[in-house]
């Protein structure tokens, strides 16, 4: 007499293939899950920089820029210059008329981060992007990094980007273009194996004035 059905063991190797096939689908599915994660927050870094560079760009492009040799700016103006003491800062003004004669008062503008170097860190220099204890300097219970306009004793913030890890600036050798570096991280929690993702950026501002 015939019997149908399945032994122990092929229904043992129908579970370890199945069990193959599931832990496969599972790792296929991580890895695709992962890598569009990655891919939006680096689309998210990059965007957080060309708007905070966008909006800088609308301030600088304003500016007085230094004098060539042997020549002398109007009174109340100066040109444009980076901070000797801070890389991340820039003092200008900018006409206030068509004559070119009468100019506004000092504008700074000048990158801010509450972010301390982690050196156990890859890309850690500028930080973890994290808000860790004692960072929070200004207590708005948030992680700040920033770029600041000083204008008549008012603040404002430029651009909406909070991922900006480093600016730092620079004057080409003629001083009619800010020379502009900039870092943004993101930091990448447990799936992204507590990593840093980074995007650097950097461009010629021209001074038109």
């Amino acid at each position: 007499m015939s019997r149908s059905g399945f032994t122990l063991i092929e229904m043992m190797i129908s579970l370890a293939v199945g069990m193959v096939v599931v832990m496969l689908s599972y790792i296929a599915f991580s890895s695709g899950y992962e890598a569009v994660r990655l891919t939006n927050s680096l689309a998210a870094l990059q965007s957080d920089s060309r708007n905070a560079m966008r909006a800088l760009g609308r301030e600088v492009q304003l500016a007085v820029k230094r004098p060539e040799a042997g020549l002398i700016l109007p009174a109340g103006a100066i040109g444009l210059e980076v901070s000797a003491d801070n890389p991340g800062e820039i003092t200008f003004v900018v006409p206030t008329d068509d004559t070119g004669t009468t100019f506004s008062s000092v504008v700074t503008i000048r990158f801010e981060s509450e972010d301390a170097p982690v050196t156990t860190l890859e890309n850690g220099e500028f930080g973890n992007a994290r808000l860790d204890p004692g960072e929070d300097t200004n207590g708005d219970g948030m992680l700040t990094r920033q770029l600041v306009l000083l204008r008549d004793g008012q603040r404002s913030v430029l651009g909406s980007a909070n991922s900006l890890a480093d600016v730092t600036f620079g004057l080409s050798e003629d001083g009619s273009r800010l020379l502009v570096n900039m870092t943004a991280t993101a930091h990448m929690a447990a799936g992204g194996g507590g990593r840093l993702l980074r995007y650097d950026s950097n461009s010629a501002l021209y001074i038109m004035n």
